[in-house]
């Protein structure tokens, strides 16, 4: 049992997300220890979730067959219209683009195995695919359009419902709009902000603003009711600018469900326009936590939508941060290769290949499932771990990105840090309270569970 102070009045339980208050040095701690058992009798311990990848799989000799993956990315293009001075991918005009063949392949694929997975369980089964980059997957939008009809026409064939998801940039026009309003489920569009930071950040090829365009394409699809959701990748000095961005959001997109903010990471065209270790910007400068939690703070106390989120400061427990390990989630990239994560490039671990009109599936070691679950062995014993997971195994194994994850784990620290000590003064905090457990502890203490006072939705 990981046991934290809070103050001399209260302790935090991460295992159980327990807040312990009242006579807490005089505690018996096997006696607390019995007393929860009794409430918990599932045990269903954060770490457990973890352990079930050791306990499932063999992570020096898997196949995608043992797993028969039902949701898949596809990377359809590494090129992109846009220059945004801090991708990842540093796309451009440079790059591969997959046949529709080997998308067909792939697709093929996922259905199959949902209908044995409906077959083996008699239960519902789904297939999901998003498409996202790499590049911009709408640029080829023929391409695209293709790849998706024959997704609508296999949903219908195998009676198997099909999610389809997409990232783009926005840059679309009104014809395009309506295909995707009409054939998806799910957009997210990269937009940052306002009108200065997405003109300043994501400029098309040519140097113009892409304000105009983008705009139109989230106030498109937000009137044809398609879920739409905004991300924003913020440069650390800008993050002072958040609630400016935020109000310009909800004044202008009233239907958005969600609006996800990200710092800039120190990896692709990023590394070139900033030195993120220069005297003059030392990361310990930005308090990104300091300015998120003060635009919590104005949400709840203004009852505005609460559409802010931030993959770095989670609003739920995290149960299993990375989806991408093991081939869970596998990815079709250009190169016709099957690979467990987008974002890992070269480091991702081959899954199999798209050859001669079928997919070659191979045995495979994943190292970043090993990584992951050594990241769990060295973080679990972290007040915070129960809301961050360990991070991403590619950010915590790159030597690019050592010092940037280093900054981000303090972060997440100090964000935990002021919620816990607000939930026990208060017992209630931007969306999280205590729920005061029934059990007789003699009055020399009180046992809460931390939940969440509300779904986080929209107000729409």
């Amino acid at each position: 049992m990981n046991i934290f102070k809070i103050n001399d009045n209260s302790i935090f339980l991460n295992e159980y997300l327990y807040i312990i208050k009242g006579n807490v040095v005089n505690i018996d701690f096997h006696k607390l220890e019995s007393l929860i058992n009794m409430l918990d009798d599932s045990k269903e311990k954060r770490f457990n979730n973890y352990e079930y990848i050791d306990k499932r799989f063999d992570k020096k000799k898997l196949k995608l067959n043992y797993i028969y993956p039902n949701s898949a990315g596809i990377c359809l293009t590494d090129l992109c219209q846009f220059r945004c001075n801090y991708c990842s991918f540093s796309s451009s005009d440079k790059g591969r683009t997959l046949e529709y063949d080997s998308v067909r392949v792939f697709v093929d694929y996922i259905f199959r195995n949902a209908i044995l997975r409906q077959k083996i369980s008699n239960n519902i089964e789904y297939v999901s695919f998003y498409f996202a980059g790499g590049g911009e997957p709408t640029l080829n939008f023929e391409l695209l359009k293709k790849c998706v009809l024959y997704i609508r026409t296999k949903e219908k064939h195998a009676g198997v419902k099909a999610y389809i998801n997409m990232t783009t940039n926005g840059y679309l026009n009104n014809e395009q709009l309506e295909f995707i309003s009409e054939n998806l489920d799910y957009v997210l569009v990269s937009f940052d902000g306002n009108e200065y930071f997405q003109n300043q950040n994501r400029k098309v090829y040519n140097g113009e603003k892409s304000f105009d365009v983008v705009d139109n394409t989230i106030k498109y699809l937000m009137d044809k009711n398609i879920i739409v959701e905004l991300r924003s990748t913020i440069w650390l000095k800008d993050f002072e600018k958040i609630k400016d961005m935020y109000l310009f959001i909800i004044n202008r997109y009233s239907k958005i469900r969600n609006w996800d903010i990200e710092p800039v990471a120190p990896i692709g065209r990023a590394k070139f326009n900033a030195d993120f270790k220069s005297s003059n910007n030392k990361l310990d400068n930005y308090k990104l936590s300091s300015h998120y939690i003060a635009l919590k703070e104005y949400i709840y106390d203004h009852n505005l939508p609460k559409i802010l989120t931030c993959g770095k400061f989670k609003d739920s427990k995290v149960d299993f941060l990375c989806g991408t390990i093991l081939g869970f989630n596998p990815w079709l990239i250009t190169n016709n290769k099957v690979v467990t994560c987008l974002d890992a490039k070269d480091k991702a671990t081959l899954l199999g290949t798209i050859s001669n009109g079928n997919i070659i599936l191979n045995e495979y070691y994943d190292l970043n499932a090993e990584i992951f679950m050594n990241n769990i062995e060295k973080c679990k014993s972290c007040f915070a771990f129960p809301f961050c997971g360990s991070g991403c195994p590619l950010k915590n194994s790159s030597d690019e990105y050592s010092y940037a994850s280093n900054w981000e784990c303090n972060e997440i620290k100090k964000y935990w840090e002021i919620v816990l000590n607000h939930l026990v003064e208060n017992e209630k905090y931007i969306g999280w309270e205590l729920e005061k457990l029934n059990i007789d502890t003699s009055d020399e203490f009180s046992i809460y569970k931390i939940k969440r006072s509300d779904n986080y939705e929209n107000y729409n």
